[in-house]
């Protein structure tokens, strides 16, 4: 929620906006996307089992980098095709400006739709680590002992 605030607010500027607001508006956003992304790979990197772990770093790092090529693809494209659309009407910094806003506005909203998907879809327990305790998720380590034992 802290980067789209940011992401908000930078979607909000004019060309007339201080350095001061520029500031403020990335700092939020930084500060946003370094309490999600640690947080996020911890989450996925704790849902599978110890044999998948690096298999899984490697797919998550993978598809972070796809995402960010692909996402600024798409978003290069939109803004050029909002930059043409408002060059009609508008001064030049006015127009960069509002396709600008525009793409940001739109990024906030992808990623909001993407924040109420995981919501809905809820916490999942790992199929590997359910044992003969009730169905109660155990740790990685206990699971393994338990099959340790058991042999």
């Amino acid at each position: 929620m802290t980067t789209a605030v940011g992401l908000g607010f930078l979607a909000s500027l004019s060309p007339e906006s201080s350095f001061l607001e520029i500031g403020w508006a990335l700092v939020l956003t930084g500060i946003g996307a370094a309490v999600f992304d640690p947080a996020n790979e911890s989450a996925v990197l704790k849902s599978v089992s110890e044999e998948r772990l690096g298999a899984t770093a490697a797919l998550t790092g993978t598809a972070r980098q796809i995402g960010f090529a692909l996402g600024t693809a798409v978003a290069g494209t939109y803004y050029a095709a909002r930059l043409r659309t408002h060059e009609i009407g508008l001064v030049e910094t006015e127009a960069v400006s509002s396709a600008y806003g525009e793409v940001i506005l739109a990024s906030v909203l992808i990623m909001m739709i993407g924040t109420g998907l995981s919501v809905l879809r809820g916490k999942d327990r790992r199929p590997d680590a359910l044992g003969s305790h009730g169905g109660e998720a155990i740790s990685a380590p206990v699971a393994k002992e338990a099959r340790g034992a058991a042999d």
